[in-house]
């Protein structure tokens, strides 16, 4: 089969304000057509078709435009203004339903639709097919679909519009702009001219320019803690050759950014770095386990896909879920497909794999072998031999592609996998095996294997890394154990450098070419045809040539989201053989602000487009290009003596480097940022740290590194998120002589108070003086870092406390937390269990099963991490935590304050009290609100599958058994209030597993109790349900205690036993108010001076009168530490407390008297 070649020529005009005109001109001398079951088949170089079954297939073409950053679109007119009759009669090809790349045969023939094919109106109706605009980062984006034929069946004549003039019409003003920094605005530019039809326009119609308040980032890795030091030296690496790099982690991005999952969570961050720090690439360093990617839902056919992409993190726009169901990239939901930053995967699990990586990278970019490539392997198999259907269509128009002087070394049907991964060894830097898939390789359509993890992970091919496409089905799905993707991008001592598959189905459109091959071609034919070297740039910009197909056909979402990139994003590609650079510059400079000249020349010829990068750790960071005498000038200003470091890289040329030596210069001042002191007298805490809801006053002090005065100075400070309000953000610095510090008070700052505890804030001060300006970044943290997970585990059993209202796990990040286990030496018997509020259908708050199959709700957002306090109520160990309706899409402003209580004593140590106080934090009253727990026990983990489950009104009480002989009922019990709603046995069978999964409206129901049963009538796969009646909560305030425990024993007369003594023992010792003895330390007058400490504080106390009082130190697990005082003190009178042999953490005070029992957070740093 060949293809159809069209030659395209556009010819721009701006035809007045809000029109931009292109006319494209086709030539029939360059139309071919193939013939296939008696049909024709019409193909379009760089078109594609949208199949519409038993209808003519007619290839369709696009052309993206750039209109103005402001501008909306208003309407496209497509206009033939040239037709050609082709001569002959056409019968043309029904197009058929698109064909998954996996499956074995070919599907039923779709006969010719008769109400078309026997008409005499011209098919298709009008030319234009779609439109749709987007946003590129800044620039706004217009594109065109329209097919270029028209096509009178009952006739055969087949036309070709040989001339058409395509009107864009905008309104200018009409939407806000992305502002872009200016090197975010170069960056987009440079790719968007190898995509748009008119970029001349790309200059004018750019975004404003705006500065970062922060320090600038322009490439930012997101990897999980375990993996941070590994990848660390890759930030040194990418700096020094011009693009500042920074390293956040999973943990920290959870705790520091707002997200209904960690997906959502690290979109945020990267959104953030794009708009407030000048962000251009993002590097996903782990594979599934450590960043997850996020699945969208698309359906093509009967196939209902749930595909993995990572162009969530890449397209910022918009929250891909516009209708709040949690099923992300729907066809109905807002996404836009252009890219806002390039991004890569480095699917690494392991400090190994991480290791690998680094050094192939240094390896690609900075000593590959010349002799590998120019040369492309190109192994094939047949797709549907029926049809005539091989894998060499696509490797044919790869080959097709490649420059004069490349060598295609083409394998078709080979033997077998060794085959091909001979060949391999001998260095390709191009590698396309076609072919059908799995995760673990591409294969023949009779199951021969082309390629796969087999030989991939064993090739030695060093310095002569490859970069690897393919059409086929799931080599690329990370979220397998080992894909093939994965085993050729970690293998160690060869294999891929970039690699670019499907993570799902690749699906084909036979016997015209289909998506996953078309995305192939075109990356292609921007790496080699549009010059677009950048790796993660070309795999975008490939991808957005069919953004527009995107919008309204699913075949084409499902195939162009499913391609994703595994590699550095920032990578250039070597095209041919690289020669050398020549870089010079002075041998010395002194120290302070200055312009360095850089020249590059190559064999004595000066070269222009040099990026040349100059690096001084922590003091100076400057990059430019060269102009075309080879030469670029960099404003520098190293302030200590020592190295500075140039960098010069380019396409096709090996990177060159000078050190230059830095001497003392004039004298002159540095400012640096030395630490800072928050003041929060008169919060509710008064302890040196801002809390979430304080305001505090914020001292700053500055060191003068330099080797001159200071004069007078002033200091603005700026934050770089929403978490905090800089209430007083403006004072003056008093002269600061060489080596001496200086304080800077006087501002004021609020927190938030929905801001994580434990979270970090980046502020920036800007200082001005005479003698220079300086940016000092720094970080306050909000708040106790505190636990997101605990464990109880006072008597027999053990239960794990989520600080986010979970019980037994927290999958906030990863999956933390050991269950409920009994004994506690045993496995887990629950899987997932979480507090849930209930309003209505809309207002089901919960982080229990939703619709996603394995996917949580996280409507909890934590508000107070976990912390060990005094006992209280009698219990023998307590744990302390908050947590907020704030991840909820329509939340009501409720605040639950969260105690579990661990007991010991006959028929209490196999149970967990956990206790909720219900906050009404909003100005609207509440009425008819639900409160439980619902629980999935499996009480034997190795099989759910043969539980049973049960419900004793009596009791307040639903429990769960399995029908295997273990001696093991597990259950949850209401304590208060002592009505219930809803004592429920859900059916995971017919609300869990099925593809609609568990609805907010089913929770709803389950909740008020009309939903579930009473008992199960069959061993299976159960879950529990334990609610309270209805109450109300009064506006600003309103309160509702409620209490529950978990309990487990041995056999249902003991667990009958134990509900009984529980609740007997909650009756006694829990209040619905807080113990009157009870009083808190601030309300004594009570005080911690300094808190935090360091090396010595005072315990001043304001008791009435002369008490004997023990003071004792508990760490966060609620161990007694230190004994500080034990007998009589007076009023005024105040204790000395040296911690000096304690190590840094947070501790709890507790001081009883004879009149009260004290209790607060104390602080100590190192």
């Amino acid at each position: 089969m060949k293809t159809v070649l069209l030659t395209l020529s556009l010819l721009p005009t701006l035809s007045g304000a809000g029109v931009i005109e292109q006319t494209l001109t086709f030539r029939t001398s360059d139309l071919q057509l193939t013939r296939h079951l008696d049909y024709d088949v019409v193909a379009l170089a760089r078109g594609y078709t949208i199949p519409d079954p038993g209808r003519p297939s007619l290839p369709l073409a696009t052309i993206t435009v750039v209109i103005p950053a402001d501008a909306e679109l208003t309407g496209v007119e497509v206009i033939p203004l040239q037709t050609e009759a082709l001569p002959g009669r056409f019968n043309i090809l029904p197009a058929q339903p698109p064909q998954p790349l996996s499956s074995a045969r070919p599907q039923e023939f779709v006969p010719p639709d008769p109400t078309v094919y026997s008409g005499t109106d011209p098919f298709p109706a009008a030319c234009l097919a779609h439109h749709s605009t987007g946003r590129a980062g800044g620039f706004r984006l217009a594109a065109v679909t329209f097919c270029p034929f028209t096509y009178i069946p009952a006739h055969g004549r087949l036309s070709l519009h040989t001339q058409l003039r395509i009107s864009i019409h905008y309104r200018d003003h009409a939407a806000t702009p992305q502002p872009l920094t200016t090197s975010q605005r170069d960056r987009l530019a440079s790719g968007l001219a190898r995509l748009v039809a008119n970029p001349a326009d790309l200059a004018h119609f750019a975004p404003p320019v705006c500065a970062v308040d922060a320090g600038p980032v322009d490439y930012l890795v997101i990897t999980s803690s375990a993996l941070a030091n590994d990848l660390r030296p890759l930030l040194e690496y990418r700096t020094r050759r011009g693009l500042r790099a920074e390293l956040r982690t999973v943990e920290w991005i959870s705790a520091n950014y707002p997200g209904r999952d960690m997906q959502e969570k690290i979109r945020n961050c990267i959104r953030d770095y794009f708009t407030n720090r000048g962000l251009g690439y993002v590097l996903l360093a782990g594979d599934n386990a450590q960043v997850p990617g996020r699945r969208i839902c698309v359906s093509v056919g009967n196939e209902q896909g749930e595909i993995p992409t990572d162009l969530y993190y890449a397209d910022l726009d918009f929250s891909w879920d516009s209708n709040h169901n949690n099923r992300f990239g729907e066809m109905d939901d807002s996404v836009d497909f252009y890219a806002d930053v390039f991004l890569g995967r480095a699917s690494v699990d392991n400090s190994t794999q991480a290791q690998t990586f680094l050094t192939k990278l240094q390896t690609y970019e900075t000593n590959p072998a010349s002799s590998y490539i120019k040369r492309s392997l190109l192994p094939s198999g047949w797709l549907w031999r029926s049809l005539n259907y091989h894998g060499r269509f696509v490797n044919d128009s790869i080959a097709a592609i490649t420059p004069a002087g490349w060598t295609d070394r083409k394998l078709e049907n080979p033997s077998g996998a060794r085959v091909v991964a001979d060949s391999f060894e001998h260095g390709f830097a191009l590698f396309d095996p076609a072919g059908h898939g799995n995760s673990a390789g591409v294969y023949d359509e009779d199951g021969t294997p082309i390629y796969t993890t087999g030989v991939a992970g064993s090739q030695r091919n060093d310095r002569m890394f490859s970069i690897m496409t393919s059409l086929a089905c799931t080599p690329g799905d990370f979220e397998a154990e080992d894909c093939l993707a994965e085993v050729s991008h970690n293998c160690p001592q060869g294999g891929s450098i970039g690699v670019m598959m499907n993570s799902r189905y690749g699906w084909g459109t036979p016997p015209s070419i289909g998506p996953s091959e078309l995305l192939c071609i075109r990356f292609y034919d921007f790496l080699l045809q549009r010059d677009e070297h950048l790796l993660s740039h070309a795999h975008s910009h490939s991808r957005e040539v069919y953004a527009d197909a995107a919008q309204w056909s699913s075949l084409w979402r499902w195939c162009m989201t499913e391609f994703n990139l595994f590699g550095d994003p920032a990578i250039d590609i070597w095209t041919a053989p690289p020669t050398a650079l020549d870089l010079a510059a002075a041998e010395t400079v002194a120290t302070g602000r200055q312009n360095i000249v850089a020249t590059v020349t190559s064999s004595g010829s000066p070269l222009a487009g040099v990026r040349v990068c100059a690096w001084k750790p922590d003091e100076t960071f400057a990059v430019g290009y060269t102009g075309s005498n080879g030469q670029v000038e960099l404003d520098i200003r190293p302030f200590t003596p020592g190295t500075l470091q140039l960098t010069a890289t380019a396409h096709d040329r090996l990177p060159a480097t000078k050190d230059i030596v830095v001497i003392p210069g004039v004298p002159e001042p540095h400012l640096v940022y030395r630490r800072h002191i928050i003041s929060d007298q008169g919060q509710p805490n008064e302890n040196g740290i801002l809390e979430p809801g304080e305001t505090g006053s914020l001292t700053i002090i500055v060191r003068n590194a330099g080797t001159a005065a200071l004069s007078n100075a002033s200091l603005v400070l700026r934050s770089t998120g929403s978490s905090v309000s800089i209430l007083d953000s403006l004072s003056d610095i008093s002269p600061v002589p060489a080596g001496d510090s200086a304080a800077v008070s006087g501002l004021l700052i609020s927190v938030r108070p929905d801001a994580m505890p434990g979270s970090a804030v980046e502020l920036v001060a800007y200082a001005s003086a005479a003698e220079g300006s300086w940016d000092l970044p720094f970080i306050i943290e909000l708040g106790y870092p505190g636990r997101v997970v605990a464990d109880i585990d006072t008597g027999e059993c053990a239960l794990t406390i989520g600080a986010g209202g979970t019980l037994g796990y927290d999958a906030t990040t990863i999956r933390q937390g050991r269950g409920f286990r009994f004994p506690k030496t045993d496995t887990s018997c629950l899987r997932n269990a979480t507090f849930c509020l209930a309003l209505d259908p809309e207002h089901v708050i919960d982080r229990f099963y939703n619709t996603s199959p394995g996917s949580l709700d996280a409507d909890w957002r934590v508000a107070e991490s976990l912390y060990a306090s005094a006992p209280l109520w009698g219990a023998d160990e307590i744990l302390r935590a908050a947590f907020t309706d704030a991840g909820h899409a329509r939340p009501l402003g409720l605040r639950v304050e969260q105690k579990a209580l661990g007991l010991a004593g006959p028929n209490l140590g196999n149970s967990v009290i956990i206790v909720y106080d219900v906050v009404n934090q909003s100005s609207t009253p509440l009425t008819g609100l639900r409160a439980g727990i619902l629980a999935d026990f499996d009480i034997r983990p190795t099989d759910p599958f043969h539980d049973l489950a049960g419900t004793i009104r009596d009791l307040n009480t639903a429990f769960m058994r399995s029908v295997a002989p273990l001696p093991r009922s597990c259950g949850v019990k209401l304590l208060s209030p002592s009505n219930p709603g809803t004592l429920a046995c859900l059916d995971h069978g017919r609300y869990v597993y099925p593809d609609s999964g568990l609805s907010e409206d089913m929770k709803f129901r389950l909740m008020s109790g009309s939903l579930g049963l009473a008992r199960s009538d069959r061993p299976f796969n159960w879950s529990v349900a334990v609610g309270s009646a209805p109450f109300d909560l009064a506006p600003t305030s309103g309160r509702q205690r409620l209490g529950f425990a978990l309990i487990a024993t041995q056999d249902s007369a003991s667990y009958a036993a134990t509900c009984t003594a529980v609740q007997e023992w909650f009756d006694a010792n829990v209040a619905i108010t807080e113990p009157a003895g009870d009083i808190s330390l601030a309300a004594l007058g009570c005080e911690v001076i300094p808190n935090p400490v360091v090396d010595v504080a005072q315990i001043r106390f304001a008791t009435p009168g002369q008490d004997r009082v023990v003071v004792g130190l508990f760490d966060a697990g609620g161990r007694q530490v230190e004994l500080i005082h034990s007998g009589p003190l007076g009023p005024g009178q105040a204790i000395v407390w040296r911690p000096s042999r304690l190590p840094a953490g947070v501790y709890f005070l507790r001081a009883e008297s004879d009149r009260a029992v004290f209790h607060r957070r104390v602080t100590v740093v190192r």
